[in-house]
């Protein structure tokens, strides 16, 4: 089991275990559930972005330091995970006031429970290992980091060529239709030249031969 699995289930079971041997906040079934998948989720989305930001030191420094529990609320990497906590809370449907009190009642104790196994010395507990704490990011440490990356960007550079593929043919089409309607318009122009020429001719022949005809009786008057 991948030693993210273990924090997780790990923090879950003491989760559960405290919320229900605890009268202090009346919770059902499924809130409790709720609220430690919550503090799972909190502590491995927080670890994980801790890795992927390169601060390994400081995980070590948590993790492997034997924080007290009064002590450990001071860290950085907690009081982000307390506020990832909190928000999660928030969406389940928990008041702000009952999210702050599981905070600062609940998740002391877990992780502090959490960093005993870091520092223990039980072959039980071999796995939770401060030097391995890079393959939190998944997919074989380092090098999964390096992948993920990677794939994010290569994936952010397909769909950029994408957009830019559909605004290049959205643009030849618009082209070819305007072009296209202006080829329309010349024809509808030279037609329409052609009428008027063609009326102009009929009329200057109708001119032409009422002339000729009064010249005609004009002569014929005369002699």
């Amino acid at each position: 089991m991948l030693m993210l699995d273990q924090i997780t289930n790990l923090v879950k079971n003491q989760a559960s275990g405290y919320l229900k041997g605890q009268t202090e906040h009346e919770l059902n079934d499924e809130q409790v559930e709720g609220v430690a998948d919550a503090a799972g989720a909190s502590i491995t989305e927080q670890l994980q972005k801790e890795v992927m930001g390169g601060n390994i030191s400081g995980l070590t420094g948590l993790l492997g330091g034997g924080s007290s529990q009064s002590g450990i609320m001071s860290n950085p990497i907690v009081q982000s995970i307390m506020g990832l906590f909190t928000s999660k809370l928030g969406g389940l449907g928990l008041g702000a006031g009952l999210a702050s009190g599981l905070g600062a009642s609940m998740m002391p104790s877990v992780l502090s429970g959490l960093t005993s196994k870091f520092t223990s010395t039980d072959s039980a507990d071999s796995a939770f290992d401060v030097s391995n704490l890079a393959g939190l990011a998944g997919g074989g440490g380092a090098g999964g980091m390096l992948g993920g990356m990677l794939g994010g960007v290569t994936d952010k550079l397909k769909d950029a060529a994408g957009g830019l593929g559909d605004m290049g043919k959205g643009a030849a089409d618009k082209t070819a239709d305007a072009g296209g309607g202006l080829l329309d318009t010349m024809k509808d122009a030279a037609g329409k030249l052609g009428d008027l020429g063609g009326d102009a001719a009929d009329k200057t022949g109708d001119a032409a031969d009422g002339v000729a005809d009064k010249l005609k009786d004009g002569f014929n008057k005369l002699f």
